[in-house]
């Protein structure tokens, strides 16, 4: 059997249950079940909540036991998951409540006013959910899109964002917000062409698994093919 398929057999084999390991600790959450659906397009991984939605799928681990419902989750649920109207509206109007929002109007990470946090890559998340729900020209977006930028341009990312340790992440969420946007000249005429030079300067940079084939991907995004080296994605395959 070839790795692909190796691949395909143990996602398909533990898709409702794979959890995320950091420090020895296993963590059951429920992002990764996104992910797994918006790859593969199984709902079947997913169990919906009322209304926001939590990044733990099951007690909270390694923080505290009130863990709030986040945005990052809560977009890509929305986004990917049928939800009736009024709820997802709802959610989203609540995003950009001066709650949910940052001094300088940049939506937050998290559904709770005393847990201030910001991280371009989430905003990223909810910027797509704005797109796909036809509401990206909302005046109230424009701070969010301006600090995506600027984490683009500044090359902050390269750092790691709040929540995501890896630059690759931050470029992979970035590259699939222009994918799903073709018709928004202005996000593709200011966005695009650093995105692929970004890309390619990543090339040969230490991946794990998961990061080195969301580099891939982005690159595939935005049409450069060869943004990897053969020996990484084979190592990797063989290991």
């Amino acid at each position: 059997m070839q790795a692909p398929e190796r691949g395909y057999g143990f996602i398909d084999e533990r898709k409702s249950c794979i959890p995320r390991r950091t420090t020895g600790t296993v963590i059951y959450d429920n992002f990764s079940q996104l992910l797994i659906l918006e790859t593969l397009g199984d709902v079947s991984v997913i169990r919906y909540p009322d209304r926001a939605w939590n990044y733990f799928k099951g007690p909270p681990c390694g923080t505290t036991d009130d863990f709030p419902n986040d945005v990052d989750t809560t977009s890509y649920a929305l986004r990917l998951l049928p939800h009736d109207d009024a709820t997802v509206h709802s959610l989203m109007d609540e995003m950009l409540s001066p709650d949910m929002t940052s001094t300088e109007s940049i939506v937050e990470v998290y559904f709770s006013p005393s847990r201030k946090r910001l991280d371009p890559a989430v905003c990223i998340n909810v910027l797509r959910l704005f797109h796909h729900q036809s509401r990206a020209t909302d005046p109230a977006l424009i701070p969010t899109r301006i600090y995506v930028h600027d984490a683009l341009v500044r090359r902050t990312y390269l750092a790691g964002t709040r929540y995501y340790s890896e630059p690759d992440v931050f470029l992979y969420f970035l590259a699939l917000l222009v994918r799903e946007n073709p018709v928004d000249a202005s996000l593709a005429e200011q966005t695009l062409p650093l995105l692929r030079t970004c890309l390619v300067d990543r090339r040969g940079s230490h991946a794990d698994p998961l990061t080195l084939a969301m580099r891939i991907e982005a690159c595939r995004v935005v049409g450069h093919r060869y943004c990897w080296r053969e020996d990484e994605v084979v190592g990797y395959a063989e290991g």
